[in-house]
């Protein structure tokens, strides 16, 4: 039996941690590893395999391009990823060692195989536009030379009228598309062979709508009327055009055209009504809509023969006059009439009755009478004749003239007849008032004559006289009235405003005097004439003088003027005064001066009275108003106002109101400063009284629980530092001359206090260096280590710092730290984590082992005295 040299030594000494677990293979262990996972893919895929072996052996293998190295885990295995495989690869192990014994590494021998299957490829379709209703052709799919390759396809928009998704070729199918614009479908197809899917290609479907027009109404009219332009509507597809097509040209209208109809006159050479039917197709985006058709219908023109020409005397009959001359079915006759006064109405239908003509001028007259033939709701050719009345002498009525008592009676010139050889001839039957008792030719002018108080009448009687015939006689009358007499009234001078005394008129002894009277001047409030007595009434001056209106009265007895009589009233001016402007200001805020005006009359004074002397103005005065401070106590606007009236000659003139408006102050407190740490809210009181109690909060940065409240709290925006508050008055009166009024306060922010990473455990060996450390943030920050004692913390006396240091670690240290971290009043402290010391003791072997050499297959002892040991071959 051979011998074997067994090495054995103490790797260490460890505690219950395990420290150096994992230690002392060397190179007594012969790593192994095999791969595992071989796989078929499609190309462009990843694929992992798997490496078992040796626990923490490292490996290199090799993809057949370059070499990676890779740690197997404690269980002995390793994944491996490879990615974007396009051929297929073998994967070798090449070497595997231990990182204890890197210079003896053992080939490997194992591999495995990653087949790639190669993807197939589609050919793009072309784009296609097609429009809706229109068939769109089968799309087949081609391109990959993948034996097997099939073609999944899915359509984004089945508005078009393709189903969402599909395998294999897409069979013809109607395009649709219900919109006013083109719809677009993105059809993405992917090629598929062998489980592996190839590149997809995106190809479009584009249905443009179906224009659509609004059918024009059927028409109808007469030939040669005006057909008035035809404009196409009714679809809401941008660029929509028209095309027309016409099956009836003698209307007048063309064939076929574009776009609107325009205006053309209508024609029909016919004796019955000619129709066309227009189709008209809207056209859009090269795509025929649906066509609407409308018809156009003319009528033929009916025609009359024109009547004979007439001409009667005055009040002879007019023969009847029957139409005719169309040949155009169920013709009618319509006339007009210019001249009604022969005696024919201004317009009928069908013939015309005799009638008797008329004439009531001194001229013949004509009238000339259209007819118009109508057939079908259309004028014809119309036709004009005349009948001429010629006249019979008149003589124009005189005017009834009434005079007073030796009063002129005008000539009567007669007239009214300009038929040649017209004479006249007259009788009269009262001569009492100075007139013959009958003659021929023209009256002469004449005193009238009446000796009475009672009016005379006489009635004279014309008869004009043409060809031996006489004319119609007129029949005039001419009084004579007796004189009337007025006794002057007394003249008056009044002050404006003042009552003038009623006048009353007297002094005739004629029955039925009346009084008529006319003013000169109506600026002193009588108007410019008037009947009867004058009544009371108030006098008027709005000038800066005395004014003076002349009253001449007339007395009136049968319609015949008396001697008239003039009197005076005078008014003196009354004094004015221009309103002063409204003024608004704030409380203790200068009333400006005010100075009156307005009045140009000698010695004009003013005095003024106030309702309201709460805005610091007494209660009245006289002459101006100076200048001074306006007051107001409350809370809410305060108007005084003030009437002043001008006076003069101890007369008091119109006065005039305005007013001083005083608006309320307002005062605003935000409240003390206060401090607040960063991860707190500040209670707000802010005030305001005066003018308004109402405001709002603001500040650069943080929010308000109610900015809009005057008790409110107030959340930080900022962690360390300070901000101003500012507390705003609502404005008391709007544009007014108050403003607002604000109030700030500043709030000091410290940082809180916040440990970001607290102290760890350790373990170590004693005798060595160990540290604390603790990380915080926060204002004004200081420290207190202690250490857990049974019954709570102790102290550690000078350890006021973010690190706690031992230079060299005792066993007696061992146990549990932690640290107190304070920052700067309010903010509260923070207690960090407990960490933990553990302190082992130093390894220290007394007796070490000795070498020996024995047999294989026997047995051997070692010995080794420490305080504490492991063994390890």
């Amino acid at each position: 039996m051979g011998k074997k040299l067994l090495s054995v030594s103490i790797f260490g000494l460890f505690f219950f941690l395990g420290v150096g677990s994992g230690f002392g293979q060397g190179c007594s262990v012969k790593p192994t590893a095999i791969i595992s996972g071989a796989t078929t893919i499609c190309s462009g895929n990843s694929a992992t395999l798997t490496i078992t072996g040796t626990a923490n052996a490292i490996v290199t293998y090799n993809d057949g391009s370059a070499t990676t190295q890779t740690t197997l885990d404690s269980s002995g295995k390793r994944s491996i990823t490879l990615n974007n495989i396009t051929a297929t690869t073998t994967i070798n192990l090449v070497q595997a060692w231990m990182s204890t014994c890197t210079s003896k590494k053992e080939d490997l021998n194992s591999s495995a195989v990653i087949t790639v299957t190669p993807n197939p490829i589609v050919t793009k379709p072309p784009d296609r536009t097609v429009c809706a209703g229109e068939t769109v052709t089968a799309i087949n799919f081609s391109g990959s030379s993948v034996s097997g390759t099939t073609y999944q396809w899915t359509n984004n928009n089945t508005a078009i009228g393709l189903a969402a998704s599909g395998t294999g070729n897409i069979p013809a199918f109607s395009a649709t598309n219900t919109t006013n614009a083109s719809i677009t479908a993105n059809i993405t197809v992917t090629p598929v062979a062998n489980n592996c899917s190839g590149t997809p290609q995106t190809f479009s479907i584009t249905v443009n709508p179906s224009a659509t027009v609004t059918k024009p109404a059927d028409k109808s009219f007469c030939a040669g009327e005006n057909v008035p332009t035809i404009n196409f509507s009714g679809s809401s597809i941008s660029g929509t055009t028209y095309n027309w097509t016409n099956n009836n040209t003698a209307i007048g209208l063309g064939a076929s055209g574009t776009g609107n109809i325009s205006s053309f006159s209508a024609s029909n050479n016919t004796n019955a009504p000619i129709t066309a039917n227009i189709t008209v197709t809207p056209v859009a985006n090269n795509c025929d809509g649906t066509p609407q058709t409308f018809s156009i219908t003319v009528n033929p023109t009916a025609t009359v023969t024109k009547p004979s020409v007439q001409t009667i005397c005055n009040e002879e009959t007019v023969s009847a006059i029957n139409f005719s001359g169309s040949n155009v079915s169920g013709t009618s006759y319509q006339w007009t009439n210019d001249n009604t006064t022969i005696g024919l109405a201004g317009s009928g239908t069908g013939n015309i009755a005799s009638f008797t003509g008329t004439n009531n001028t001194n001229a013949p007259i004509t009238a000339n009478i259209t007819v118009t033939p109508v057939a079908n709701n259309c004028d014809g050719t119309p036709q004009t004749f005349s009948i001429t009345v010629n006249p019979t002498a008149t003589v124009t009525k005189p005017s009834d003239q009434i005079v007073g008592n030796a009063g002129t009676v005008s000539a009567k010139d007669f007239t009214g007849s300009n038929v040649t050889g017209t004479t006249y001839k007259w009788s009269n039957d009262n001569t009492s008032i100075g007139l013959a008792a009958s003659g021929t030719g023209n009256i002469e002018s004449f005193n009238g004559t009446n000796n009475t108080n009672a009016p005379i009448t006489a009635n004279i009687t014309v008869t004009p006289i043409a060809n031996s015939c006489d004319g119609i006689p007129q029949t005039f009358s001419i009084i004579v009235n007796p004189t009337a007499t007025v006794t002057k009234p007394s003249d008056q001078t009044v002050c404006n405003g003042a009552a003038v005394s009623a006048i009353n008129f007297s002094g005739s002894n004629v029955t039925g005097t009346t009084y008529k009277w006319s003013n000169d001047n109506t600026a002193i409030g009588l108007a410019a004439t008037g009947t009867g007595n004058i009544a009371s009434f108030t006098g008027t001056n709005n000038s800066n003088a005395p004014i003076t209106a002349n009253i001449t009265v007339t007395p009136i007895a049968n319609n015949c003027d008396g001697t008239p009589q003039t009197f005076s009233i005078t008014v003196n001016p009354t004094a004015t005064v221009t309103k002063p402007s409204e003024q608004i200001v704030c409380n203790a805020g200068t009333v400006s001066a005010i100075n009156f005006t307005g009045s140009n009359v000698t010695g004009t004074t003013y005095k003024w009275r106030n309702d309201n002397t709460a805005i610091g103005l007494a209660a009245s005065g006289t002459g101006n108003i100076s200048s001074f401070i306006g007051t107001n106590s409350n809370n809410t606007p305060i108007t005084a106002n003030i009437t002043v009236t001008p006076v003069a000659n101890n007369c008091d003139g119109t006065p005039q109101t305005f007013s001083i408006t005083i608006n309320p102050s307002t005062t605003v407190d935000a409240g003390a400063p206060q401090i607040i740490c960063s991860n707190g809210t500040i209670s707000l009181a802010g005030s305001i009284t005066g003018g308004t109690t109402s405001g709002t909060w603001s500040a650069p940065s943080g929010t308000f629980s109610n900015a809009n409240s005057l008790t409110t709290t107030y959340t930080p925006g900022i962690t360390s530092g300070t901000v101003t508050l500012t507390l705003t008055s609502e404005d008391s009166d709007g544009a007014g001359p108050c403003t607002v009024v604000t109030d700030t306060v500043e709030i000091t922010v410290f940082e809180k206090v916040e440990i970001l990473q607290d102290p760890i455990d350790v373990t170590i060996c004693s005798a060595n260096r160990v540290e604390f450390t603790v990380d915080a943030t926060g204002d004004g920050l200081t420290y207190q280590w202690f250490k857990r004692a049974r019954d709570g913390a102790e102290i550690i006396p000078g350890a006021t710092s973010e690190k706690l240091f031992f230079a060299s670690v005792a066993y007696e240290d061992q146990g549990t730290y932690f640290v107190e971290v304070s920052g700067t009043s309010p903010c509260t402290k923070v207690v960090s984590e407990d960490a933990k010391l553990i302190v082992d003791l130093n390894i220290v072997v007394n007796t070490h082992p000795q070498s020996k050499e024995v047999c294989i297959g026997e047995n051997v002892t070692l010995t080794v005295d420490a305080n504490y040991q492991k063994w390890f071959s």
